[in-house]
């Protein structure tokens, strides 16, 4: 994905560094265009974390969730051998 955006953002760049226009046209559009890049690069790497966050919290709430049944079964059995031995 980012070597395709890489990609294109290159090719973009080259279209308009050979356009006939002004040198200061020709840097605006480059600095908008790393911007509109820098901007969009920003958004799939947020969208990555928050798609990683979201896989961790939903991990670490199963885990809590096995821990506390396995707790529960634990402390079953506890009673059931402490009133056996009585």
């Amino acid at each position: 994905m980012l070597s395709a955006i890489a990609g294109v953002a290159i090719g973009i760049q080259i279209g308009v560094l050979i356009a006939p226009e002004k040198g200061e046209e020709t840097r605006k559009k480059l600095s908008k265009k790393g911007d509109d890049y820098l901007d969009e690069i920003s958004t799939q790497i947020n969208r990555f974390i928050d798609g990683i966050t979201e896989k961790l919290d939903k991990a670490n709430r199963h885990v809590a969730d096995t821990s506390d049944g396995a707790k529960s079964k634990v402390n079953e059995l506890n009673r059931e051998v402490t009133n056996k031995i009585k």
